[in-house]
């Protein structure tokens, strides 16, 4: 092999190496910091439709006038 070209490491599957419980205890992990997204997602979610209810109101009171 030449000096200095990629190498690739092949990892068997993690049922093969009896780490299944910690890939497991990883995904729980995971999951565990995406829920505290939730409530900055409603949060965000009510924002927005605030700031469509104003532009929609001023659209409309600029139009009568």
């Amino acid at each position: 092999m030449p000096k200095g070209s990629p190498t690739t490491t092949l990892r068997p599957p993690a049922a093969a190496t009896g780490m299944a419980s910690s890939s497991q205890e990883e995904d729980y992990e995971d999951a565990e910091e995406e829920s505290g997204l939730m409530p900055f997602a409603i949060l965000v979610l009510v924002l927005s439709v605030v700031v469509l209810v104003i532009e929609v109101l001023t659209k409309m009171a600029g139009g009568v006038s």
